[in-house]
């Protein structure tokens, strides 16, 4: 038995009749001193926490049953229980391996001769109540998350791609044959691939996607309204999404006339930009049937996206691409607020309407556009040119070539657009002129002898001189330039004696930092053009 003399001096019938309460108890015990060291533990304590009194005697409570991330809470409840005061509160503790347990812990200071000798702590197992109340809260949150879905097609995915739960009619497969089973375990590898992409994006991001779908359910082609939104519901550890699928085969009539109004609209306005269709009298009415004014003012936005035109992706994932564009078309053309119509590898978005508060007025309208886009297009990287607002015959075809000019500008540009995606025109600066003579022979020969030696050397040689010698000459001293470019004042100077002894000339003149800049800014967008 373990020696309780220093807490009961002379109560030796006392102290049995504690010493059987203690043993005795079916709750989970144990006694520590002044220093919180463990002096005794009854059985219960024992078995309830898988471990023995020789492994914990003397030794600190908090090595072997307190979570690590409880530590803090231990200390402050000794704390508490140090000050005179009792402790009742439900906590988690641990098993020697590692296993959580859920307990109501009671603890309280032990006073002999008036004064603090230990504390007694009482630990309740309240396992099968908790499991109950943890049942009963991810059972209401799936219900709470369920109830915001749309009650057609409906499924719950982990983050693995594993049904979970499925609601419906008319199901690609049997209800109980679904729950367990993973997409590739259901739809072709392809498909399954992307799809399961999708899911685990909405998952991460904590953004909902929108996209149209066709599939084939027991035979039958359908077409279907997908949603994608996550949920706060853990399925064994993982995170989940819901997946709602709207049959719109009803719709088919009315997206058809929809399909025949966009490509109308498109048509019209690709011969506008491309000079095959003067905007006469006759041209400027039926641009009116198509629901734009050029006696107004308009401005133009281009969105653009490399993914959207990359062919080198497999057609697999080419055909998925330029899917997700159609639908974002097909998205963005139910809004009043703008016309949209399909540029080949782009998307034009046109606005048209009173040109008061114009630059600012603009912004904001694109910055929503931007939203809806992320929204249910948020994994494909969108670069969004931005036109003036113009008016007259020629008014799409000017504000089309700046919102051209500005994605060019942003290509260029990369990361240190400071718009993050959205770049208007009057923002572009000399890229406005140097936009329309990026693949002129003029423009390619200037390059060519301006820079043209570092550029080879660059490609042969795979170092990074170029953007070196672009910090340097838009900086007022190396040590500006470093820091653009992340390296030591010195390693930026000893790159500087290299590159002029590649160019054949020193780059400390005023008028050759511009014809550097300016021949630098030709040839990336020589690039973005290219791409």
């Amino acid at each position: 038995m373990p020696d309780y003399s220093q807490f009961h001096t002379n109560c030796d019938a006392r102290l049995s009749a504690i010493q059987i309460i203690f043993e005795s108890s079916p709750d989970a015990m144990v006694i520590v001193n002044e220093y919180y060291n463990v002096l005794a533990v009854n059985a219960s304590f024992m078995k309830l926490f898988s471990i023995t009194n020789q492994e914990l005697i003397g030794r600190q409570l908090k090595d072997y049953i307190v979570p690590r991330e409880a530590l803090a809470e231990s200390e402050s409840i000794r704390q508490a229980i140090a000050s005179g005061q009792t402790i009742r509160m439900s906590v988690v503790r641990q098993r020697v391996n590692g296993q959580a347990v859920p307990v109501l812990l009671t603890a309280y200071p032990l006073i002999a001769k008036e004064r603090q000798t230990g504390y007694c702590l009482i630990y309740q197992d309240v396992s099968d109540q908790a499991e109950k109340e943890l049942a009963a809260k991810a059972n209401e949150a799936l219900l709470r998350a369920f109830a915001k879905a749309v009650p057609d097609k409906s499924f719950i995915f982990d983050e693995d791609g594993r049904h979970i739960e499925a609601f419906g009619e008319k199901l690609i497969k049997p209800r109980s044959e679904l729950i367990g089973s993973t997409l590739h375990e259901v739809f072709p590898p392809e498909v399954a691939a992307i799809f399961l992409r999708q899911i685990r994006f909405t998952i991460t991001s904590g953004k909902p996607q929108f996209t149209i779908r066709e599939l084939e359910v027991n035979g039958e082609k359908e077409i279907c309204e997908e949603r994608i939104a996550p949920m706060d519901y853990l399925v064994n550890g993982r995170r989940t999404a819901a997946v709602i699928l709207t049959d719109i085969n009803k719709r088919t009539e009315r997206i058809v006339f929809s399909n025949y109004a966009l490509q109308r609209r498109s048509t019209f306005f690709n011969d506008i930009i491309n000079g095959s269709k003067i905007v006469d009298e006759k041209a400027m009415n039926f641009a009116k049937t198509l629901g734009v004014d050029f006696s107004v003012p308009i401005f133009c936005c281009l969105l653009h996206s490399e993914q959207y035109a990359d062919r080198s992706m497999g057609d697999a994932e080419y055909n998925s691409r330029r899917n997700l564009k159609n639908s974002l078309i097909e998205i963005l053309g139910r809004d009043l607020e703008y016309l949209v119509w399909d540029c080949g590898d782009d998307i034009g978005v046109l606005y048209q309407g009173s040109s008061n508060g114009e630059r600012e007025t603009d912004l904001q309208a694109v910055y929503r556009l931007q939203e809806k886009v992320m929204q249910y297009n948020s994994n494909v990287p969108i670069v969004i040119g931005v036109g003036s607002r113009q008016t007259g015959p020629e008014s799409l075809r000017k504000s089309y070539r700046q919102a051209w000019s500005a994605v060019l500008a942003a290509e260029c540009q990369g990361e240190s657009n400071p718009l993050k995606g959205i770049c208007h025109y009057k923002d572009i600066g000399i890229l406005q002129f140097l936009a329309r003579f990026g693949k002129e022979e003029a423009a390619n020969e200037f390059v060519e002898e301006t820079i043209g030696n570092l550029i080879e050397y660059d490609q042969r040689k795979e170092i990074k001189l170029m953007s070196t010698l672009e910090a340097i000459v838009q900086s007022n001293s190396l040590q500006e330039a470093a820091n653009k470019v992340c390296l030591h004042p010195k390693s930026v100077y000893y790159r500087k004696i290299r590159i002029e002894k590649i160019l054949e000339k020193s780059i400390d003149s005023v008028d050759t930092k511009v014809a550097i800049s300016i021949a630098i800014k030709l040839y990336q967008i020589s690039k973005a053009k290219l791409k």
